[in-house]
């Protein structure tokens, strides 16, 4: 009878060791989960802060494009044509254009809110 308490008790020692031990195993799992977990979640935030400042670029380049672009395509149009032999009358009216074109890309520019218009 005492040999079977002791026995008995061996067991549930035995089965109290292995329960801790698992315990403790689930514990570290946990630890690396919540660390894993927030690891992941800075990474997110990452690369949700990458894709804004990229976003803000993107506008950025599409706002110059829009308001800018045609300035110097305007300019190197204009100096091309003062280089070719036309009559007086033609650059007059070529002058005349460039004046109501470069009023309409000034005023681009002035109304100007910094934000790319997507057409």
């Amino acid at each position: 009878m005492v040999g079977d308490n002791i026995e008995a008790l061996q067991q549930f020692t035995a089965q109290m060791k292995e329960h801790t031990n698992r315990a403790h195993l689930t514990e570290g799992e946990t630890k690396t989960n919540t660390t894993e977990i927030a690891r992941l979640k800075n990474r997110v935030f990452g690369t949700e802060a990458k894709l804004c400042n990229q976003e803000n670029h993107l506008a950025l380049v599409q706002n110059y494009v829009d308001r800018y672009v045609p300035v110097a395509v305007q300019v190197a149009i204009s100096e091309n044509i003062k280089t070719l032999p036309f009559d007086v009358l033609d650059l007059e009216e070529h002058t005349n254009f460039v004046k109501e074109e470069w009023t309409k890309l000034h005023m681009v520019i002035l109304n100007d809110n910094g934000e790319a218009e997507v057409y």
